[in-house]
């Protein structure tokens, strides 16, 4: 009698481990469902934003082009950062007439 209750304890505290191992599988699975769902509402947001910047995307003339780099220089002048140099050194190299 004391064998048969030790061993019906032994298989109830094993149920009750497989039951809280599988409740921390669903909890792993729910969390990273969630974390996927934010991702591609994430992703879907951002994809959206640029289909809307192409939409509101308008041709420049060689004017305004000229003008924009122009203004990017002015500005770049007074900013020592590597990137800036960067950018002023590559800006130099840029013909305009092919950007339009």
């Amino acid at each position: 009698m004391i064998v048969e209750k030790a061993g019906n304890e032994a298989l109830k505290t094993e149920k009750f481990q497989k039951m809280e191992a599988q409740d921390k599988i669903n909890n792993i699975f729910e969390q990273t469902y969630n974390i996927l769902v934010n991702w591609f509402q994430i992703a879907f947001e951002g994809i959206c934003s640029i289909c809307d910047i192409e939409i509101d995307n308008k041709i420049l003339n060689k004017e305004k082009i000229k003008y924009n780099i122009n203004d990017l220089k002015k500005k770049l002048k007074t900013n020592n950062s590597l990137y800036a140099s960067k950018i002023r050194l590559d800006l130099k190299h840029i013909d305009i007439s092919k950007l339009t």
